[in-house]
């Protein structure tokens, strides 16, 4: 985690070294996104792709881990 300038935690991850993105664009119901950018307003995440892509690698590295068992 690291901190952010209003002092909030900030959820950071390693996961992309040369911090090239390519643009994905997908759909969610509005509830999800009001969670989302609540989460933003909040601090916890830099903005809605850092939201989308944490949530998304959480699940997958939890997958991943299930399917070892």
């Amino acid at each position: 985690m690291g901190g952010s300038p209003n002092g909030k935690n900030i959820i950071q991850r390693g996961i992309n070294m040369n911090n090239t993105k390519q643009r994905l664009s997908v759909s969610v119901d509005e509830e999800t996104v009001e969670i989302i950018e609540k989460s933003v307003r909040d601090g916890l995440f830099r903005n809605k792709s850092h939201a989308v892509e944490f949530s998304v690698n959480k699940i997958l590295k939890n997958e991943k881990e299930e399917i070892k068992k």
